[in-house]
Parts: C-alpha cells; structure tokens; sequence
C-alpha cells in the first residue's frame, strides 16, 4: 500500500482523548501516531528535537499495535499508568524529569517506571497536550517502519535511523539509562544480604539471651514438681508403717 493512501487513512482516524469516546478506538492491529496539540509542546532540553508535521500537527511517535489498537494505544500509552510498559510514557517521563523507579520494585529487572504520583501526571499530560492518529490494518509491521522513516519522530529510539534527530534521540537515550531511582529502588542483592544476615544474628541473640518470664515459669514449675514428690512419699511411708 501507497504510504499517501495511508497518510489519508490516519488523517480519518483521530481520537482526542478530552472529547473523543475510547471506544472508537478499533479492537484490532493496526498503526498509530502520536502528535502533540497545537499550541503544546515537549519539554526544553540541551538538545532541540525537529520536527515534522501531519494534519497540520507535530509527530512526536509512531507505533504499531500487533494485535489491538485499543488495547496497545489507549490503555497501554494513556491509561496504564505504567511506564514500563509504554517506551513513549517512558520518554515523556525522563524529559519532564520524573526519576525512575524498578518497574517490579527489583534491581534484577532492568525495566523502570516511574512513582504513581509522576505516574499520574504522565497520563493528564499525555491527555491534555496529544492527538492519536491510527489506522487498523495487518500490515502493521511493513507500514509502522515506512511512517518512521517519513516523519523521523523524535520519541521514536528503535528504528529512527535518519540523522535528523540523531543527536536529540542519543540525548534520550542518556536520559532513559540514567536512573535516578528512589531509596526503595536501591536496594541491591548484596544489600538484602547484609540485612537478613543482621536479622538472623538478632534472633541468635535473643534465643540466647534468658527471658526472665520463662525463668520464673520454671523455677515454679519445679517447686510444684518438688512438692508433689514429697506428697507422694509422705503417703506411700504412711501406708506402709499403717
């Protein structure tokens, strides 16, 4: 298929999240574009991003969606609230600063997400300042790969190989891999180790250490013991002298 033809199959298909119905959204394969409104714009960095203009608004993303395009656009990019799921949430996020955190709160997955607040400010912003537009079709892969090397997206990392936003996308990357992660976040294998090993040193300690509750339990219990023995002897010589 013609890439105009498909340029006018997106052009029918814009879903504006502060007014359109998601379930317009078709529950099929697909590819999308993500633009930003007239009038919003990304974030101010060191590098200025360029870029290039449909219907009249600037594509910041193309994606394809390989079995839903509900599914894999609205609920995964605007509505997950989980950025390690959605690489375009991912960029959105570092550019506007929020610092990362383990997707799975775990060192040992090299995914990141960000707080549920920052979150949460991802998906008003991706609502208020982004159009989609998409188009279902099964040749989501061939089509996906023609509408990056047309627009050359600046958020597009994988794929985008044209020079144009070469510096701008080195400058993502930079800021995807750089993980200002939380306190809760840094917590390494070796650190979990020193913890649990202080954890069981603590309970040898205190299993050593006499409780004077259960000193006192015994010492009753063996005057008790004692008594009833001499009870018991004092009846068995009275028995026996009868």
């Amino acid at each position: 298929m013609a890439l105009q033809t498909v340029l006018k199959h997106l052009a029918n298909n814009c879903f504006n999240p502060v007014k359109d119905i998601e379930t317009t959204i078709p529950d099929r394969a697909g590819v999308y574009l993500f633009c930003l409104k007239k009038k919003s714009t990304l974030p101010s960095t060191n590098v200025v991003p360029i870029f290039k203009s449909f219907n009249g608004v600037k594509v910041i993303y193309a994606g394809k969606a390989g079995t839903s395009l509900f599914k894999r656009d609205y609920k995964q990019h605007f509505k997950s609230g989980n950025a390690g799921k959605s690489t375009l949430r991912k960029s959105l996020g570092v550019l506007f600063g929020y610092p990362q955190i383990y997707r799975d709160n775990s060192p040992n997955n090299s995914k990141t997400k960000f707080k549920p607040s920052d979150e949460k400010k991802i998906s008003q912003l991706m609502h208020e300042n982004l159009l989609m537009y998409y188009y279902p079709t099964d040749e989501f892969n061939k089509i996906e790969l023609e509408l990056i090397n047309h627009f050359q997206p600046p958020l597009n990392i994988e794929f985008n190989k044209n020079s144009i936003n070469s510096d701008f996308i080195a400058h993502l990357k930079q800021l995807r891999n750089s993980k200002k992660l939380t306190p809760k976040a840094v917590v390494t294998n070796d650190t979990q180790k020193r913890v649990r090993n202080k954890i069981k040193l603590l309970e040898e300690k205190v299993s050593k250490t006499p409780h004077p509750q259960k000193n006192i339990a015994d010492k009753f219990n063996g005057c008790v013991f004692k008594g009833l023995l001499i009870v018991v002897i004092i009846i068995i010589l009275t028995l026996y002298f009868i």
